[in-house]
């Protein structure tokens, strides 16, 4: 770009350098007029002809190195060039001179080589007389040499060489000692380089060369720098010297000197005429604080003195949190006590203002700092904030105002009414809040109204995961349970579902489970009753094996459910007595036990709620009977370890049951990291368990593969468990049912309104459960 730039200028100057010179001379025309054709090769052999005939042809000289450039043979363009500058300027030729000093430069920057740049304009320099015809071209060659000297000056700095760095500043304010950056750069470098008297009068030398019609900011950075130099509060009186004239930069000092004396009063004594002057409120006494905190850190009451001088809301939260995270802990409580007072006076004085209702807002959170989390005084904050109502209904710190007294209300006192008064308000404003006035619905009940806001609000927060798991909760609440399901199926296939949020669904439906297929019990006007009888034997052992006809440890649990459905939702109530031939040790919910004859009886009532919902809360009546020893029956389970040298480990478990129909869990809790192969592959497997489905009759053999502790002969967990399901009839006379799963157990149950059995399931379940070990070898 710039050889194109340097060409067109060159061209410009030819329709009269080409015969005001050398007019006789042939061969320089011919250049010339190759030149402007852009013919350099056939130019610069004319040109070299004309030298060679005439050496004292300087712009042959001239268009012989610009020939050159063109051609880019750099070097010898310097060298011709350069001798075309040292025949010095004349006014004749200022414009091809100018050219040559543009060309030359810019080779020595495409080389990035600033320390030629700094040495080719302190020579060219000196060859321009200082006139006024001579000033554009000085101010273009004393940039090219500040340009280049602050160059090395960054460079220099970035290698720890500060004396240098000066130096190279020096250079740069030879030719421009009115910039008043140069000199704080100066300063700052003559400071990490020791020199620290130097550096303070270099940045006096800054603020006294500054523009008088610069910004106050401008003027505030040689102070800045000069704070970096201050070494105690007397320093800064060198800026009311003779040289440094502007009012603003004196009264400025002043100021920091007191400053520097933490005499913050005295201080803002100068600062508030000094605001006030130029309208500022604040906001030099602010920036101040901003660019002086990381050179001489300020103490509090700084932030103190500068809330009560300049009471303005767009520095209000600034100075409270400086001043309170600045305060150390031992001043907590008298620190609280200043700024509340501070925080009233403004609140007292500013009238219905802007900076009235920040202060009060700031006020209902700072007068809480330090004191204990009590009642009482979560009582006085709900009161700071209705008086911020009652005072501020329309500012626009009023939300912020009603979260707090929300939170208080809901959470620390359950005034769940008061809540929904409040974020009704606010959710009028802003739907995020509809969450939270969902949630004061849930807690007083009335769920319906809670899962329509929660779904109002998700239509707004679609991704809001947690707010999801919120409606589950609502809906498993109103008995909406399929809902509740649906909801939280399309909650777990979401992308970036937390494992807390996995966690918590799982927690919600625990006790939910599908009842029957979709369809098989339609709804009716009359309740249809689905029964379940459950009985539970777990043969369980801390042996190596279990050969048929060994005792075990013995355990019967035993439940009954009951679902009722109909076409609309109603609740009923259902009366429950439970005969057993074996006394019940434990029952849940808790009955009374009594003896009948040879019987022992149990009576609970239940309220059940009959929907169409196939989708139900699981909440059974259990009975657990007392653990006895048993024989097992016909059923062997044999496990051997053997080790490997490679330190892994292999357990054969041999299995042999008389049916098919049985299922296989193999498991370690702990010590062993994972099972690294299983033979046959399993139907299921995880990081310490594998599983089996659907065992043949007969023999079985496993085996499983895993890193094995030293020193330990290891037994995974065994549990071998089979459920059988059959129907079960009913006898019904007038309103009572009677239900015999089988002969250790009766169940018999009355409702006060109709009802009709749709189905009575009985189901089995049998598990033999050999305890993990870890035996010493």
């Amino acid at each position: 770009m710039h050889t194109l730039t340097a060409y067109l200028a060159t061209l410009a100057l030819l329709a009269w350098s080409g015969i005001s010179f050398c007019q006789t001379d042939l061969a320089y025309r011919e250049g010339v007029r190759l030149f402007s054709t852009r013919d350099f090769e056939g130019a610069l052999q004319r040109f070299d002809q004309s030298l060679r005939n005439n050496p004292d042809n300087t712009l042959a000289r001239y268009y012989l190195g610009m020939c050159r450039y063109n051609l880019k043979q750099y070097d010898d363009a310097l060298s011709d060039l350069s001798r075309f500058l040292d025949d010095g300027w004349s006014a004749q030729r200022q414009n091809q001179f100018l050219n040559a000093v543009n060309t030359v430069a810019s080779i020595w920057r495409e080389r990035k080589a600033p320390e030629e740049t700094v040495a080719f304009c302190q020579r060219i320099l000196s060859k321009i007389p200082i006139q006024p015809e001579t000033d554009g071209i000085r101010r273009t060659v004393e940039n090219y040499l500040v340009n280049a000297s602050t160059q090395l000056a960054s460079a220099a700095s970035s290698a720890g060489d500060h004396s240098a760095a000066a130096t190279y500043y020096e250079t740069a304010l030879a030719v421009r000692g009115q910039d008043s950056n140069l000199w704080m750069r100066l300063a700052d470098s003559l400071l990490l380089s020791g020199a620290v008297s130097r550096a303070r009068a270099a940045a006096v030398k800054a603020a006294s060369v500054l523009n008088p019609e610069s910004s106050w900011q401008a003027k505030l950075a040689p102070l800045v720098t000069f704070a970096k130099c201050a070494q105690s509060p007397d320093d800064w009186n060198t800026l009311q010297d003779a040289s440094v004239t502007d009012t603003f930069v004196r009264q400025a000092a002043v100021f920091l000197r007191e400053v520097w004396r933490d005499d913050y009063r005295a201080a803002f004594q100068i600062a508030a005429p000094l605001e006030k002057q130029m309208n500022t409120a604040g906001e030099f006494s602010h920036t101040v604080a901003l660019r002086i905190s990381p050179i001489r850190p300020l103490k509090p009451d700084y932030q103190l003195i500068f809330l009560s001088t300049f009471p303005s809301d767009a520095y209000l939260d600034w100075a409270v949190d400086t001043y309170i995270s600045k305060t150390p802990a031992e001043r907590r409580d008298e620190a609280r006590e200043a700024l509340v007072s501070v925080l009233k006076e403004i609140v007292a004085k500013s009238g219905n203002t802007r900076a009235s209702q920040k202060a009060y807002q700031r006020l209902i959170d700072v007068s809480f700092i330090g004191i204990p989390d009590t009642d009482e005084a979560a009582k006085e904050k709900i009161a700071l904030c209705v008086d911020f109502r009652k005072r501020y209904p329309d500012s626009e710190f009023l939300p912020s105002v009603l979260l707090t007294e929300a939170y208080l209300r809901v959470h620390r006192f359950g005034e769940y009414r008061e809540g929904i008064e409040i974020y009704s308000r606010l959710s009028a404003r802003e739907k995020s809040h509809l969450s939270s006035l969902a949630l004061c619905y849930g807690k007083i009940g009335d769920y319906a109204r809670a899962i329509s806001i929660q779904s109002e609000y998700l239509a707004s927060f679609p991704n809001d995961h947690a707010g999801i798991l919120q409606l589950v909760q609502y809906q498993i609440e109103a008995g909406m349970i399929a809902e509740a399901m649906r909801t939280s199926e399309d909650l777990r296939k979401r992308q970036g579902v937390s494992q807390y949020i996995k966690d918590r669904l799982t927690e919600l439906t625990s006790g939910v489970r599908r009842v029957l297929p979709e369809g098989t019990v339609p709804p009716e006007s009359i309740p249809a009753i689905v029964v379940e009888c459950r009985r539970e034997i777990t043969y369980s052992t801390s042996a190596v094996s279990v050969e048929p006809g060994g005792n075990l440890l013995f355990q019967e649990n035993r439940s009954v459910e009951l679902y009722a459905f109909s076409s609309q939702r109603k609740s009923m109530t259902v009366s429950l007595s439970a005969f057993s031939d074996i006394f019940p040790a434990v029952t849940d919910p808790p009955t009374m036990t009594e003896k009948s004859g040879s019987v022992w009886v149990n009576r609970l009532q239940r309220s059940l709620v009959s929907s169409p919902d196939i989708w139900r809360r699981s909440e059974p009546w259990r009975f657990s009977f007392p653990y006895s020893m048993r024989a097992s029956e016909a059923i062997t389970v044999q496990r051997s370890f053997s080790a490997s040298s490679d330190n892994t480990g292999t357990v054969q478990i041999i299995v042999e049951v008389p049916s098919s129909g049985w299922n296989l869990d193999i498991s370690f809790s702990g010590r062993v990291s994972k099972i690294s192969t299983a033979f046959p592959p399993p139907s299921e497997s995880g990081q310490r368990s594998v599983a089996y489905a659907g065992l043949p009759a007969g023999r079985t053999e496993i085996r499983l593969t895993f890193p094995s502790p030293q020193s330990y002969l290891c037994y995974p967990r065994v549990r071998l468990f089979r459920s059988d399901a059959q129907t079960v009839s009913v006898q019904t006379q007038g309103r009572q049912t009677t239900i015999q799963p089988d002969s250790g157990m009766r169940l018999t149950f009355t409702a006060q309104e109709r009802f009709t059995i749709a189905r009575c399931l009985s189901v089995m379940e049998t598990a033999y459960v050999l305890d993990e070990r870890f035996d010493e070898r």
